[in-house]
């Protein structure tokens, strides 16, 4: 009986040792093969892209990279809508995104009330510049105002 085992234990041992030729050659023979440069078109990449970042960011929305997919997501979306191709110089010529019904109109706020040729009731205008001026003014007073914090307001 042991002489059985140690035969096939002789034979595991051979079996175990032995290895395969390997014709794809070794890490060091990748010193002489040239690299492939040419470039490869992808079409519909930014589509692709997006909907990739979709499908990772519904399969695990809690997932720590989520809001890395989101950000990246969105500036893929920017890309697809104003043109920008890469972060360099190269640019797309494609006109803005056209306003429908339902977009919103951007108000300027400004900090100085401007002369209005118009009654001050008479305009639209007029009343956001007063809703801007008074969320200034209320900003302002938030920020400037003095609070006292005592040791025991503190969690420490």
């Amino acid at each position: 009986m042991r002489r059985v085992a140690a035969v096939l234990s002789a034979g595991f041992l051979v079996v175990g040792c032995h290895t395969m030729r390997d014709d794809r050659g070794t890490i060091s023979q990748l010193r002489n093969v040239e690299p492939d440069l040419q470039e490869v078109p992808v079409d519909d990449s930014l589509v692709s892209a997006m909907a990739g970042y979709r499908q990772f960011l519904n399969a695990t929305p809690n997932h720590q990279l989520a809001p890395e997919a989101m950000r990246r997501l969105a500036d893929l979306q920017i890309e697809k809508d104003y043109g920008v191709v890469g972060g360099k110089s190269s640019r797309a010529d494609l006109p803005a995104p056209e306003r429908t019904a339902g977009d919103v109109v951007p108000v300027a706020i400004t900090a100085h009330k401007q002369a209005d040729p118009a009654p001050a009731s008479a305009t639209a205008e007029s009343a956001a510049e007063k809703a801007a001026d008074a969320s200034i003014a209320a900003f302002e007073a938030r920020a400037t105002a003095q609070s006292s914090l005592s040791a025991d307001d503190l969690d420490v």
